[in-house]
């Protein structure tokens, strides 16, 4: 019976888990699938990478990449990491990125967006990237601090 409970119990945590990491979204006619994987890097610990796909006829194109996290590694002053995260609004979907650093005294923007518009035939194209520097309320659509 113990064995039985331990079965019943992998199975259903094993399909809550696989369930987890694919997600349909649909604008317009068009169906797209996040696949969510986790990869190495060169620092010696693991991204958490989606990766979203236009799903055709028996087929999935790869359309972009976003990170929920990346490492982005350090020098001996600093550590670098962000998480991003998708939203779709309408025919948009915009991948909202939140930049960390250990000490704060790198110049690099604490928040970033990019929006990408939808066609009607399911055709993606970025129409928007902005910069919100630590403090600011005002979204940029240059990224001046890091051109010092």
């Amino acid at each position: 019976m113990k064995t039985h409970l331990k079965l019943l119990f992998f199975l259903v945590f094993s399909s809550a888990v696989s369930f987890a990491q694919t997600k349909k979204i649909k604008i317009y006619d068009n169906t797209f699938i996040i696949k969510s994987i986790k990869i190495g890097n060169e620092w010696n610990t693991t991204d958490d990478v989606r990766n979203l796909y236009i799903k055709g006829n028996e087929t999935e194109k790869l359309v972009l990449r976003y990170f929920a996290y990346k490492d982005e590694g350090g020098d001996s002053d600093n550590l670098f990491w962000y998480k991003e995260k998708l939203k779709v609004k309408g025919n948009s979907i915009i991948i909202t990125t939140h930049h960390f650093q250990k000490t704060g005294l790198d110049p690099i923007a604490e928040w970033e967006r990019r929006t990408f518009v939808v066609s009607e035939n399911g055709e993606v194209e970025l129409t928007e990237h902005l910069f919100k520097k630590v403090g600011s309320n005002e979204w940029k659509s240059d990224n001046e601090w890091f051109n010092r």
